[in-house]
């Protein structure tokens, strides 16, 4: 769902992108001075999040005060700034950035749709990891699966199989037909 590129801009300074962005409806992504149009997200995939976020409720770390939040700017590095479909963050990374500072989310969700870019979609997950986010899931509605991504390791999950968060959220942990299901 993230990653169709529309449009490669000259380079151009994370000042000049800050001020574009506030100024636009667009939704953009910022690499080393690149800047990425992404898709927004599509309403069909709004049962995926509803999903999501209805399980994530029922989490320890909701408890705690935990949110995912949805297209959120994650800012990856000083000059990388990614917009994941759902980022998970503690309550208090919520702090921090409440003080200006950029925590990195330990998971993030992307839902990937059949006009995603896959190098994109994939040196993304290079970046998130390099980043220090722990865990990633690919969720992919066309398909009716997902993958989730620890580390080295990737895994895809089908049919009746349940995946989850962990180490991160452990017990944020969804099947497949529970995800699909409408």
């Amino acid at each position: 769902m993230e990653t169709e590129v529309f449009e490669k801009k000259a380079i151009i300074s994370k000042e000049e992108f800050l001020d574009m962005q506030s100024q636009s409806e667009k939704v953009w992504e910022y690499d080393k001075g690149e800047i990425v149009e992404i898709n927004r997200m599509k309403s069909r995939e709004l049962f995926v999040i509803s999903k999501l976020n209805r399980k994530f409720i029922q989490t320890q770390a909701f408890k705690e005060l935990g949110e995912l939040f949805q297209e959120v700017d994650c800012w990856l590095t000083e000059t990388q700034m990614r917009r994941p479909d759902l980022a998970f963050f503690t309550k208090e990374q919520i702090l921090q950035s409440a003080q200006g500072k950029h925590p990195i989310p330990a998971f993030v969700i992307e839902i990937i749709s059949e006009n995603d870019n896959v190098n994109y979609t994939e040196n993304k997950v290079l970046e998130y990891q390099h980043a220090g986010v722990q865990v990633i899931w690919h969720i992919y509605p066309e398909l009716k699966l997902a993958k989730v991504i620890r580390g080295k390791e990737a895994r895809y999950y089908e049919e009746n199989e349940t995946f989850d968060a962990s180490p991160v959220v452990p017990d944020f942990q969804i099947s497949i037909a529970e995800l699909f299901a409408q």
